[in-house]
């Protein structure tokens, strides 16, 4: 009789080939040691995935739409109601929430933002996402404005690129740590820049 298909055995292949790719990156990264990381034969693998490759866009894919999710928890409507203590309290939450993810998923960043060839791959999805970013922070500082509660004085999209990029910074500086930050002192850093430093008088 037959021994009945693991029905967890994609989502152990995908942990797997996460770790393998994590330790000896994309190109060094053989199918049969991602397998037995998994604790299954080679041939399971073949079952699921076409090629290494499928299996890290696979990932990569999980990871971005995770990142969405993440930064969706950030409601602009939300502040054409709010004061300013409100606003501010509410960028810090997120914020921290915010760079925690991207502690736990820096293996994942590190291979896309350094890995010459999942960079070219992914170079279109990392600008259209920085895009979708940029436009929901000045989204939110419009409505912030039009509350009284931002200062009126300053270009809401450039202030939201700012943020943008200073987010693609510190996500680049987490690759390159071996130890996490302070991710709360990191949150308190971003909301007294680009939150205190905007507040209207």
């Amino acid at each position: 009789m037959a021994r009945p298909a693991d029905p967890l055995a994609k989502s152990k292949l995908l942990r797997a080939a996460r770790q393998e790719f994590g330790a000896v990156g994309l190109t060094d990264a053989r199918v049969e040691d991602i397998a037995k990381r998994a604790k299954l034969a080679k041939g399971s693998f073949y079952l699921h995935f076409k090629s290494k490759d499928e299996a890290f866009h696979e990932i990569v894919d999980h990871f971005l739409a995770d990142l969405q999710r993440v930064t969706d928890d950030y409601h602009p409507e939300c502040m054409a109601s709010c004061n300013a203590e409100e606003a501010l309290e509410t960028f810090r939450v997120h914020d921290e929430k915010m760079l925690e993810f991207l502690w736990a998923n820096r293996d994942i960043m590190r291979m896309i933002l350094y890995g010459a060839k999942v960079r070219h791959q992914y170079a279109h999805a990392l600008d259209a996402f920085l895009d979708g970013q940029a436009a929901q922070i000045a989204e939110g500082v419009r409505a912030l404005q039009s509350n009284g509660v931002y200062a009126n004085d300053f270009d809401a999209d450039a202030c939201a690129w700012l943020l943008a990029g200073a987010w693609f910074n510190l996500a680049r500086r987490m690759c390159q740590m071996s130890s996490p930050p302070d991710f709360k002192l990191w949150a308190w850093t971003l909301r007294r820049l680009f939150g205190q430093g905007v507040v209207a008088r």
